[in-house]
């Protein structure tokens, strides 16, 4: 009798602590609680920082401000001022998990850590790998001295309500998913980049007329829509071809770009000496290593509630406006 009484105490102490002020919890715990942080998004066009997600965190109980939201980056970041100034341990790890690419911008520096734990609200993630580097372009001209990676989205359910500028993350899906549209994500593939997530998208048509399916690269840390160069090249840009009651049409009448559409932006990139409109920046980069045809940024996202279900490969949706 007495194992029962104290296993129903157990259970009633763990439901108050998850409906009243959220306990201190790490990624390794598995009931169901959530958290909850805020966050502000730099909406100065001319800033390097413009559409990022920047938030507030504590590193080893030193509080650190302006760290970027990028589930682009394979893992946690810290600007090297930051890391030297931290009680943590960090070892180098095999620099060949790193593809070229990284190695060319000087994304290589990778590190085991020991001691290292992000309090994210009142979450304390115990962060095992880390990059450590003052050379990332991110860091250029910018505040940021840390980045939340995307290996903290493997090991939660992480839901942005941009219309409230919070972040809510847990260890479930909401029941509130119901009422939103679900999109499967898939790897993206490509050397190394198998984590990242990318969405199938219906709609586009190439330039001959025929159907076209495009990949979709999710990046928070993408404060505006980019786009591959092939890509471009082969699809029919008109906005008045696309499918209506497709994902197509969604995401370009969302982004608001394209290029036959009056009161629409548009970009003008120089190509061999002449003038030529995109319905965005675009690279060659977003084919090559990302296997993608466009990269998704948060002038899309931020039109949404947006939850990420890493762990299940889902991807969900609702109109915030």
């Amino acid at each position: 009798m007495v194992p029962k009484i104290l296993t129903i105490g157990a259970s009633i102490l763990l439901l108050t602590s998850c409906l009243g002020q959220p306990p201190k919890i790490t990624n390794q715990q598995k009931y169901y609680c959530t958290d909850t942080i805020s966050f502000s998004i730099d909406t100065n066009v001319i800033s390097r920082d413009y559409n990022h997600l920047l938030c507030d965190v504590d590193v080893n109980g030193l509080k650190v401000g302006n760290v970027l939201i990028d589930n682009g980056c394979r893992y946690m970041v810290l600007h090297s001022e930051l890391a030297s100034l931290l009680d943590a341990s960090f070892v180098p790890f095999d620099s060949s998990l790193w593809t070229s690419l990284d190695v060319r911008h000087g994304y290589c520096e990778g590190y085991l850590a020991q001691g290292l734990v992000f309090n994210i609200g009142h979450t304390a993630y115990a962060v095992d790998t880390v990059e450590i580097s003052d050379r990332r372009s991110i860091f250029r001209k910018s505040n940021i001295r840390a980045i939340i990676g995307r290996d903290f989205f493997e090991n939660y359910v992480v839901e942005l309500d941009f219309k409230n500028n919070i972040m809510i993350f847990g260890n479930q899906l909401p029941a509130k998913t119901d009422d939103y549209l679900a999109i499967p994500m898939e790897p993206c593939g490509g050397p190394h980049l198998t984590m990242l997530r990318v969405i199938k998208v219906d709609g586009f048509k190439q330039k001959n007329g025929r159907p076209m399916q495009a990949r979709l690269c999710l990046d928070l840390g993408c404060g505006e829509t980019s786009y591959d160069e092939t890509f471009l090249h082969c699809v029919d840009q008109h906005f008045s071809q696309l499918d209506t009651t497709s994902m197509a049409y969604l995401v370009m009448n969302t982004i608001g770009v394209a290029i036959d559409s009056v009161g629409f932006p548009c970009y003008y990139e120089e190509k061999s000496g002449k003038r030529v409109r995109t319905p965005g920046p675009s690279a060659k980069i977003i084919g090559e290593s990302l296997k993608s045809d466009i990269l998704l940024g948060n002038n899309f996202f931020s039109h949404f509630n947006v939850i990420f279900d890493y762990k299940n490969n889902m991807l969900y949706l609702k109109r915030n406006e």
